[in-house]
């Protein structure tokens, strides 16, 4: 992710647009899924937008 963002800044010199497109879905009774499915739900659908958010932050201070 982090190489993507660099390489953005260096060829365009900022990031005018962050669009987050990447989820993971599930479908079924809750207690058929365990604790570590839905961490990992969490993980992709919640944690990961903060990521991406932090790491391309600094390329669109500015804009």
């Amino acid at each position: 992710m982090q190489a993507a963002i660099d390489k953005v800044i260096a060829e365009q010199g900022r990031i005018d647009v962050l669009v987050h497109n990447a989820g993971h879905m599930t479908t079924g009774p809750a207690e058929a899924f365990s604790v570590g499915q839905f961490a990992s739900l969490y993980d992709v659908n919640v944690l990961s937008t903060q990521r991406v958010n932090r790491a391309a932050r600094p390329g669109m201070k500015g804009s």
